[in-house]
């Protein structure tokens, strides 16, 4: 969901009675969609309708070239702030995310566009730098870090809840619980007890597609 929005019934005498509000960033299961007085719904697998402009809908990708269809791949759409786990075709999660926001020509703050594999992850790591905006940083124990450019990289945030909208200073934001899902799912895989590992050709990281 992109904003509060609520969940509908088509009444016998074709009039729309809202059922209840679900909340933004609730996941909600469509079956197909269908139009009513000109405008668009999603039908839920309950049976119910949803606004489809009160949605973010994921625009499902083609493996990238080059990978084996049961390889575990991760997708980023900078213009909708959603992210996709894939194995092969096959899509598993999806979530919203916070990417890197414009910043200033002296201090860029938008994140790459590329395609990379995870170099190495952290159960948690440190982060800190200085920028002429923003001054001096330094966040500890930012949980469920996986780096997959230089000092890009994607992890959990426990500081906001902006997810769906650019915030970031360049890496790839997501709610604890997501990160910690993704963590866990894309390779290299951290052994039991290990607090990070870094990817090697015997065990290589997971893809990361950014595009817009």
């Amino acid at each position: 969901m992109s904003k509060d929005t609520k969940l509908l019934q088509l009444t016998a005498d074709d009039k729309l009675r809202a059922t209840k509000t679900v909340e933004r960033r609730t996941f909600l299961d469509l079956t197909e969609e269908t139009e009513i007085a000109g405008r668009a719904y999603m039908i839920t697998a309950d049976g119910l309708l949803v606004r489809k402009d009160h949605l973010l809908i994921p625009d499902l990708q083609a493996l990238p070239k080059g990978l084996d269809p049961w390889e575990r791949w991760i997708d980023v759409s900078v213009s909708q702030q959603m992210l996709v786990a894939y194995e092969g075709t096959r899509p598993v999660y999806v979530t919203l995310v916070s990417s890197g926001r414009k910043g200033t020509k002296e201090d860029p703050y938008e994140t790459p566009r590329g395609r990379w594999r995870i170099y190495s992850k952290h159960v948690s790591t440190t982060m800190d730098g200085s920028s002429a905006t923003d001054g001096n940083y330094s966040i500890q124990d930012v949980p469920w870090t996986m780096f997959f450019s230089g000092s890009y990289a994607l992890h959990g945030a426990f500081w906001h809840r902006s997810f769906g909208a650019v915030r970031s200073h360049g890496c790839v934001n997501l709610g604890p619980s997501d990160a910690r899902w993704l963590f866990h799912w894309a390779t290299p895989l951290l052994p039991e007890g290990w607090h990070g590992v870094n990817a090697t050709d015997e065990s290589p990281g997971s893809t990361v597609v950014v595009r817009d």
